[in-house]
């Protein structure tokens, strides 16, 4: 069984317009196509037992945010995902959501060497690369 994610809180909502937000990067993530992602994934992690998983999608976005800033670290990419709303946005993480701790996101990166990931995140690589997200911070 995977989380609930992705609600809008109250806080959210209160938020003054354009704050906490990336206009390139949300253009980024509306740009690809990410239902044949979802569709390859569904199964992942979906066990009855135990704590309920982050879904495979999220840990997907995750792992390509990773890429995307510089093969950013696991331990980065968590605190980058704590501080940073549109990094949640984009993953699908509300500010009410809890987060992957850097153990959980090194686990998922076992996600690419799927059947069919690879080709997939090329496809989205080149997305990025036509979109010119060539520029990368720190996350």
């Amino acid at each position: 069984m995977h989380r609930e994610l992705g609600g809008t809180s109250f806080a959210e909502l209160g938020l003054p317009e354009g704050l906490g937000r990336d206009a390139e990067l949300e253009a980024l993530r509306d740009s690809i196509d990410w239902g044949p992602f979802e569709r390859l994934l569904r199964d992942v992690y979906n066990s009855r037992e135990g704590r309920k998983a982050y879904p495979p999608i999220v840990m997907l976005k995750i792992n390509i945010l990773q890429q995307w800033y510089g093969g950013a670290s696991d331990p980065a990419i968590e605190r980058a995902l704590g501080r940073d709303p549109t990094f949640r946005r984009f993953v699908g993480l509300g500010l009410n959501d809890g987060q992957p701790d850097h153990s959980t996101i090194r686990g998922a990166g076992r996600i690419f060497y799927l059947p069919g990931v690879g080709r997939l995140h090329a496809g989205g690589e080149r997305a990025a690369g036509a979109r010119g997200r060539a520029a990368r911070r720190d996350p």
